[in-house]
């Protein structure tokens, strides 16, 4: 049977019904439509010539076309918003095609375009529209939404929409936030398919309580819920950024003693008595152990920080909860609690005040200073006789304390005498406060400039994509040389869930560096590699890890932290006694040769 021929006009009338959504529509819930507006804004931020280029302005685009997002009732009225705003972008615009070949170096496991080249639910036309985007996207290495250089920390060009700290930050200004975060995690985030949680669902269930947030509290809140379950230890620190995180995590006071987190962080254990008048009240003493909070479990109390916290592994939780200064373990909102205590070997419960008197107040500080103090001068610290011991976070000390101009020679010296000692501790379970000290022990003791890792870094001709970087400059700054200088002591490297970042990468090194030497303590934070951060309306730096490391062997260290030979975690009786097991195990194996 012979078809009928239609009508130009008739084509183009069909082609409206259809991205109106008056043809095959489906009724759809707001929140679907706007999680592929929002999908489709990130999309063409990172890709299309006029956003990346900077030309035009992504955030002015989504603030534009988001009342017609959130009035559409079906699909076809969704694909409608999201053609006609590829369309004014695509107005005058020259496209030039994209390169299509990638290195086998590339890692692509983020790349998921499934939501517009399979998922139905956008229109065929405008699908067909993401399409042309994609393989026409920006290629320049100039992307306005991204760092000059791979180790730059802020992203560019994103603007903070400052309001008054107690001000609720307007609707459309927190959806953009959203938005912002969905497609900061989407391309450029290289671990988001090792979240333990999918990121979609997590976005698409955002929507209604960032919608509902109508007060800087609530905001907050969800902004610290949506961030956490990245399982990033570098976004851990996004809850210092709230104007209202103490009473998010309910913490206003102080304990009157230090603790640790022991088995699994299901108990506390008391390390130091800080106010002896308010721990002999309740009856605590150092070594006792703490099993439940106001009749709760310590676990639930490590759970609800978790729901709020990012980090990668369990150990890089636990560690940030460890330190007393930051105060997150308890919740000290009221100033009075119940403590259950194993105490003697019996189970009691006690009423416990916190520190709220300036007197003592003046005590804590001490007790923070001294414990946060830091040794002066380049006289080399011993952990035993014959045992030199370099700790990550007081390093610097040489740096300030030699004259410019003789700090390589003085350094050489340094590490020489060292290296002649028994035996070399390497203390990694701080974050480094000198880069330059690992590589002028490289100046040392290097042997050779292969590689001690993988280092991934973003692919501005593919944004999502990450390549490997293979110059060696990278890894090894231009002054460095191995010196090739015989070491006789026995080195050992110390982590724990302090270990991140670059702690962790250094730790690499210097496994590189002493193939010999052990690595002992418990697992590693699990963010290797450089940082990023962008930030969001109300003034909040987003951050998260940008860059990607591996081992050369091909081993993530994302999540899984450094590797480990000797896995030594403190015990109860380590504690209550002030011992650093670790540092004894590394000591036992140093004295047993």
């Amino acid at each position: 049977m012979t078809q009928p021929v239609l009508s130009r006009s008739f084509k183009l009338l069909f082609l409206f019904l259809i991205l109106s959504g008056t043809v095959h529509s489906q009724s759809i819930t707001p929140t679907k439509g706007r999680y592929y507006y929002y999908k489709a804004w990130g999309f063409l931020k990172y890709y299309h010539p006029a956003l990346a280029s900077g030309r035009v302005d992504a955030d002015s685009i989504f603030l534009t076309y988001l009342p017609d997002a959130d009035k559409a009732k079906n699909a076809g009225q969704a694909s409608a918003v999201i053609s006609k705003m590829i369309a004014g972008l695509s107005k005058g615009q020259t496209f030039k095609p994209a390169p299509v070949k990638y290195t086998a170096t590339e890692m692509t496991q983020n790349v998921d375009h499934n939501w517009f080249t399979k998922d139905a639910f956008l229109q065929a036309a405008v699908r067909s529209q993401l399409q042309y985007v994609y393989k026409h996207r920006f290629a320049d290495t100039s992307h306005y939404y991204y760092t000059p250089r791979h180790f730059t920390t802020i992203i560019p060009h994103e603007k903070t929409y400052a309001f008054a700290d107690t001000a609720a930050v307007p609707y459309a200004y927190r959806m953009l936030a959203l938005a912002k975060i969905m497609a900061g995690v989407d391309y450029l985030f290289p671990h988001k398919y090792l979240m333990d949680t999918n990121w979609d669902k997590l976005a698409m269930a955002a929507i209604p309580l960032f919608a509902k947030a109508d007060t800087r509290l609530a905001y907050e809140t969800q902004l610290l819920k949506l961030v956490a379950p990245l399982n990033d230890t570098h976004a851990l620190r996004f809850y210092k950024e709230m104007k209202n995180w103490k009473a998010i995590l309910k913490v206003k006071f102080y304990p009157p003693f230090d603790y640790q987190l022991v088995e699994n962080g299901s108990k506390i254990v008391v390390t130091k008595v800080l106010i002896p008048e308010l721990c002999n009240q309740a009856g605590i003493e150092a070594g006792d152990m703490i099993t439940h909070i106001n009749g709760e479990p310590v676990k639930k109390r490590v759970s609800f920080i978790g729901e709020y916290l990012s980090a990668s592994n369990p150990d890089a939780l636990y560690a940030r909860l460890n330190r007393y200064q930051d105060n997150l373990m308890f919740p000290t909102d009221s100033l009075h609690a119940k403590l259950t205590l194993m105490h003697a070997g019996a189970t009691k419960q006690v009423n416990i005040e916190w520190t709220s008197k300036p007197d003592d107040f003046k005590k804590l500080s001490a007790y923070l200073n001294q414990k946060m103090a830091k040794p002066q001068g380049t006289e080399l610290e011993y952990a035993a006789p014959g045992v030199t011991i370099f700790r990550a976070d007081q390093t610097r000390r040489f740096l300030e304390s030699i004259p410019e101009g003789k700090l390589e020679t003085a350094m050489d010296s340094i590490f020489t005498l060292a290296g002649k000692q028994k035996g070399l501790i390497l203390d990694m379970r701080s974050y480094p406060d000198w880069g330059g000290f690992y590589y002028l022990m490289f100046n040392a003791f290097g042997k050779d400039k292969s590689l001690f890792a993988r280092y991934f870094m973003l692919d501005k001709q593919h944004i999502g994509m990450y390549k490997k970087i293979t110059d060696t400059v990278e890894y090894y700054p231009p002054f460095t040389k191995p010196g090739k200088q015989t070491i006789n002591a026995k080195v050992a490297i110390l982590v724990n869930g302090e270990t991140l970042s670059a702690a962790e990468y250094y730790t690499m090194l210097f496994q590189h560096m002493f193939p010999n030497s052990i690595t002992i303590g418990n697992q590693s934070a699990g963010a290797d590699g450089d940082d990023k951060g962008i930030m969001l309306p109300g003034g909040y730096e987003f951050p998260f890890s940008g860059n990607a490391i591996f081992y050369p062997d091909g081993t993530q260290a994302q999540r899984k932290g450094v590797k480990i030979n000797k896995v030594v975690y403190p015990t109860i009786t380590d504690l209550s006694k002030g011992e650093d097991i670790q540092l004894k195990q590394a000591l036992e194996w140093i004295g047993g040769r």
